[in-house]
């Protein structure tokens, strides 16, 4: 979004004097004042702090950067507070599910160090080959040896067995849980999801994938129906994406006018390529 955004709207921004950059309000510059005239070093400078401040690619994991998703931040809380209950964070991609996990997993840590948080990508893998690297990443954060699965077939290993030997409270989130596309897969899971609700564990389990994946993992088994809970995360609203455009490029000791503000907030509730036809830019795949 933000490349996007430099390319059509770089000419629109006017630099504050560099003296501004971390002004919470931009003050207007008294008629008569000498303004200095930024040198090479000050716009490298300039550029770095932007570039630090506008990261489309990774998501932020700090409660002060996370905007406009409190509302879901405390039903998360409430779900992995309730013993017995699971959440499924969905959305499109893009839309904050990483950076929402990644700030109450850093606000659990820090709140309640007792619970070990461990999280895990699902791409590409079985549920036992997603469970070994649980279990291994688990002992890890307990100070203990995790090569005790080295020599376990994974098609042997008691998953159920070995969360019950684990005397701490788990908090285990599964990233990118839509990858998992087998029945036989998705049916493991959800009758693990019973299992450890039906005997009280100290476990909590977060998927995160996409709504459809959400509604098919819910709604195909019927066992985890009342322990199951979806958030759904739905883009930004206008006047939140503009709050965030705002006080970041402000941050950069830099001013964004009204016509600039207006596209970006626009072109951040479209996909790339229509972004691409809506600037004119030719699609880099198009022979």
């Amino acid at each position: 979004m933000f490349t996007y955004f430099l390319r059509c709207g770089a000419g629109r921004l006017r630099s504050l004097s560099y003296g501004q950059r971390n002004a919470a309000k931009v003050a207007p510059v008294p008629t008569g004042t000498a303004v200095a005239i930024p040198t090479k070093e000050d716009f490298r400078a300039r550029i770095h702090t932007v570039v630090k401040t506008f990261t489309p690619g990774t998501p932020v994991s700090s409660l002060a950067e996370l905007v406009g998703r409190e509302a879901s931040l405390r039903e998360l809380l409430n779900i992995v507070a309730s013993p017995g209950e699971h959440a499924f964070v969905a959305s499109a991609r893009g839309t904050g599910k990483t950076s929402l996990v990644s700030c109450f997993l850093d606000c659990a840590s820090r709140a309640a160090p007792q619970i070990t948080c461990v999280r895990t990508n699902c791409e590409n893998s079985s549920f036992k080959a997603i469970w070994s690297k649980v279990l291994r990443r688990i002992l890890a954060r307990l100070g203990m040896a995790s090569t005790q699965f080295d020599k376990v077939d994974i098609s042997d290993l008691d998953v159920e067995f070995e969360l019950v030997s684990v005397k701490t409270p788990l908090l285990i989130v599964f990233d990118d849980f839509d990858e998992i596309l087998n029945h036989t897969e998705l049916a493991q899971f959800a009758t693990l999801m019973k299992v450890v609700s039906d005997n009280a564990m100290d476990i909590s389990f977060i998927m995160v994938g996409s709504p459809g994946a959400a509604m098919h993992f819910k709604r195909t088994y019927i066992l985890i129906q009342r322990h199951l809970r979806i958030i759904t995360l739905n883009r930004l609203q206008p006047v939140k994406a503009q709050k965030i455009l705002v006080s970041r490029w402000r941050r950069c000791g830099l001013e964004i006018m009204d016509d600039a503000i207006s596209l970006a907030v626009e072109l951040g509730g479209v996909d790339e390529f229509a972004i691409e036809d809506r600037l004119g830019i030719p699609r880099r795949n198009q022979a």
